[in-house]
């Protein structure tokens, strides 16, 4: 073994062992062990892992599932057309997309949404409720199984693997690509992301579920013990990465590019996995914050417009400034001035509507809304 990919694992095995501590699922060992099949329950064909779904359904919706089953010759049959199902719905193509109503497709809108079979309707996630009124949607909250999985081969046409993956309910939501600084820069992770994780197969001409664009995972991470970056959508040479990072203090209330050292932690990029992978905040952005962004453009010959959607995930500066907000207020009650200072092009529009969209959702300890509107 190199000493870069030493290194590599060794790093591995701190995050996957922090998460498999702090709620989410791991299976196999820690330390990593070579030749031990760490994404066996994976389904590179479904791109998916359907035992994991079926068994959020079985255990938040077992009236729904009785009724399914019963429309299939035995359990085994109502698995797999189960999955089946599955897999048809986050395939589905999306509707013709208008300016004013933008649609969710893949993931998003399944984790979101459900969807329906016949007689039978789906949740598949349940985000954190407004309130406790309803302590079922708070069991159903905490019966989510968030699961890391380490070495996950996706390709049906080659040998690749990505270091981690991230799943809600066996739909995989995140893709990431670790490296140390002392052997490899987060650059090189961005090169293997450009180079090696298209998103369609070149050889055969066929699309890897797992990486296109919105069907399976939502973003995909470059992660180094210094840096973080992002992508929410995977295209060849020409993918865009956005930093995700908490910024170095300048001394005059702002910061700069990268993260401060933390010592206690060991690592500069220790926040991703102690704070936006915790089980909450990770669920609350797949659940709250994602957004889709339409742009459009025309063409200069024949006048014709047309619709390019986005996906919007937040940047670690965006999801601070949000949950500070939240949480003063809650703290603090209402009537209060705050002051977020955002540089030019860092998204300030965006940060706005997020907080506007959970301020006017807010309930206190009462269950009683704060505000009766946000402007």
């Amino acid at each position: 073994m190199t000493a870069a990919i030493h290194q590599e694992v060794v790093f591995e095995d701190e995050i996957c062992a922090h998460l498999k501590a702090h709620g989410w699922t791991f299976d196999g060992p820690i330390p990593y062990q070579k030749g031990h099949a760490y994404d066996a329950m994976y389904d590179k064909r479904l791109a998916l892992i359907p035992e994991d779904a079926i068994a959020w359904v079985q255990k938040t919706q077992p009236e729904v599932w009785t009724k399914f089953t019963a429309h299939h010759k035995d359990e085994v049959d109502a698995r797999k057309e189960f999955a089946r199902h599955l897999v048809a719905e986050l395939d589905r193509e999306h509707k013709q997309i208008k300016k004013d109503d933008p649609q969710m497709w893949g993931s998003l809108r399944l984790l979101r949404r459900g969807f329906k079979h016949i007689n039978a309707s789906f949740k598949m996630a349940q985000f954190a409720p407004a309130n406790s009124l309803n302590p079922k949607l708070w069991d159903d909250f905490n019966a989510n199984i968030l699961r890391v999985v380490r070495q996950v081969h996706y390709s049906m046409h080659n040998g690749n693997s990505i270091d981690l993956v991230l799943f809600i309910n066996g739909i995989p939501v995140a893709t990431i690509e670790l490296k140390t600084e002392t052997t490899q820069s987060i650059e090189d992770a961005i090169r293997q992301y450009r180079q090696d994780r298209l998103p369609r197969n070149e050889a055969t001409n066929t699309e890897e579920p797992l990486l296109s664009f919105g069907r399976r995972a939502l973003v995909h991470f470059a992660l180094s013990s210094d840096e973080v970056r992002m992508t929410t959508k995977l295209d060849g040479a020409k993918t865009r990465f956005l930093p995700f990072n908490k910024g170095i203090p300048d001394g005059f209330g702002g910061a700069g590019a990268g993260n401060p050292a933390d010592k206690k932690r060991g690592h500069a990029t220790a926040y991703f996995w102690h704070e936006v992978l915790s089980r909450e905040t990770f669920l609350d952005i797949i659940g709250k914050f994602i957004s889709v962004e339409l742009k459009e453009s025309v063409n200069l010959k024949t006048g014709k417009k047309t619709l390019t959607p986005s996906l919007l995930f937040p940047r670690y500066h965006q999801l601070d400034a949000v949950n500070k907000l939240l949480a003063a207020t809650l703290s603090e009650g209402v009537g209060q001035t705050y002051l977020v200072q955002h540089s030019a092009g860092s998204g300030k529009s965006n940060t706005i509507g997020w907080s506007a969209h959970r301020l006017s959702t807010l309930f206190d300890e009462k269950n009683e809304k704060i505000f009766s509107s946000v402007i």
